[in-house]
This record gives structure tokens, C-alpha cells and sequence, in this order.
């Protein structure tokens, strides 16, 4: 007879992970190098994993399988930082792929479904399904497509896209995907929803080093102009100390200060 199988918690995918990818490895992979870039991609996923379960410990393996490999090479075929959209994704939705907020934004990118709609015709991409609304207290009586962490991630990046085109790199882009266009450039005081996702950034890449191309790089540091202190001129050591930046590849600059 046909077995039913339990619904595992994602905690357990770090295993099954690491057992397939070393058997996969002993059988089909001899050479070294591609062992260990093998070994890089599991460490890389395991850290992502670990990021989702700590925000939702409900996450399952049916919700997230082979959802890291889509986020990262999604986000770096938009040339966006995996670890920016896993900051938004943090803010929108704490890692939730059937959460619906109040105004009926979907899933993990809380992709409202007109936008979806435009998105999916735009890109001419076939096989999504739209949600089902509901008539009674329940906003949804299926979420269709936006449900899917895959379709989600899919539409949700290429709408973040098109609003960085847009914007720029700037908290306008982020208040553009979550406000819409027409409110962009609105300063609301108490509105802190760039900054937050900003922040959560910092904690990821702390979190995901060395995940997202991360090397210390230094920088050529150049003679200060002379300096006046009434009226003498004061020459700066023709040699400053060498400086170090974090570079991220691919990467996304620090937003713009508002004004």
C-alpha cells in the first residue's frame, strides 16, 4: 500500500545535504576541485538554511528544496546580492511563504498579485497560476502561483530589479517595492523600512561571510591636499596608511543618505 511520509522539519536538510552531496561526490566526482567546490556549495546553502529556520522554525523541506541554489542564482543573474534579497525577504515576510499581509501582498516577497500579473505578461513566462480571492473573511481561497517560494523569489527579483532601474540604489527603490512608484520619493519620518533591510543586511553578511564573494581588498590611499593653519602651510605624509573595504561580488552599494 502507498506510505504516507511525515512532514519533516528543514533542520534536517542540513544532513540529508551534506549525506547526498559526499555520495554524489565519491561516485560521479573524482577530481578534487570539483569536490570541493561541491563541499563550498553545501557550506554556502547550510548557512542560508540555518538564516530560515531561525526566523521560521515552521519552515519544511517541501517549502525550501533546493530553494537556495534559485535565490543565488537568480539574484546574481540580476546582478543583485543574494544576501540583499534575503534581507528583504526577512522584512517582508520573516521567511513565511503563505503569509498575506493586510493589503493582500503573497508569500515570501509579498508580491501583490497585480503585480504579479504584470510581471508574468512582461516577461512572457508561461505556467503561472493566479491566486484564488475569496469572497469571505479569508482574503485567498488558494494563493496559486505566489505561493511557491520558486515563483515568489522569481517574480518578487524581477520586480526589485525594475525598481532599482528605476530609482536607483537609494531607499527610493525599496520604498518603490513596497509603497509603489507613486509614493517612491515620499520621506515618511516614522517609516524606517529601508533602514531596516539595510541593517538586516550588515547581519547577513556577518552571518554568510565568505558565501558572497567577500575579500578584503586595499585600497590605494592618496596624498591629502596641504593643509593652512593661519597662514602656514601644512604638508600631510606623502604616504597614508592603507585602508581596507569589505567587496562584495556581486554587489549592491550602500543606499544614498536622504536629505
Amino acid at each position: 500500500g502507498t506510505v504516507k511520509k511525515p512532514m519533516i522539519g528543514i533542520a534536517v536538510i542540513g544532513a540529508a545535504l551534506l549525506i547526498g552531496t559526499g555520495a554524489y561526490a565519491g561516485f560521479a566526482i573524482r577530481d578534487n576541485q570539483h569536490t570541493q567546490e561541491l563541499h563550498a556549495i553545501s557550506e554556502r546553502d547550510q548557512k542560508i538554511l540555518s538564516v530560515i529556520i531561525k526566523r521560521n522554525p515552521a519552515a519544511t523541506i517541501r517549502d525550501f528544496q533546493g530553494f537556495q541554489g534559485k535565490l543565488v542564482g537568480g539574484a546574481h543573474a540580476l546582478g543583485l546580492d543574494f544576501r540583499y534579497v534575503m534581507a528583504l525577504i526577512d522584512k517582508e515576510s520573516e521567511w513565511n511563504p503563505k503569509a498575506v499581509s493586510t493589503a493582500g501582498a503573497i508569500g515570501l516577497m509579498q508580491v501583490m498579485p497585480e503585480t504579479a500579473a504584470l510581471v508574468v505578461k512582461k516577461m512572457g513566462w508561461e505556467g503561472y497560476e493566479a491566486p484564488n480571492p475569496a469572497r469571505a473573511s479569508v482574503r485567498y481561497n488558494s494563493l496559486g502561483s505566489l505561493g511557491e517560494p520558486e515563483w515568489n523569489l522569481r517574480i518578487g527579483l524581477q520586480f526589485l530589479k525594475w525598481q532599482i532601474d528605476e530609482y536607483g540604489l537609494g531607499p527610493e527603490h525599496l520604498r518603490a517595492y513596497n509603497r509603489g512608484g507613486s509614493l517612491a520619493r515620499e520621506h515618511w519620518p516614522k517609516d524606517r523600512y529601508a533602514e531596516d533591510i539595510a541593517l538586516k543586511l550588515v547581519a547577513l553578511v556577518h552571518q554568510l561571510e565568505g558565501e558572497g564573494g567577500i575579500a578584503m581588498k586595499p585600497l590605494s590611499a592618496r596624498p591629502a591636499p596641504p593643509m593652512k593653519k593661519k597662514g602656514v602651510s601644512v604638508q600631510t605624509p606623502a604616504q597614508a596608511p592603507q585602508l581596507k573595504e569589505i567587496v562584495v561580488v556581486p554587489a549592491i552599494p550602500a543606499p544614498a543618505p536622504t536629505r
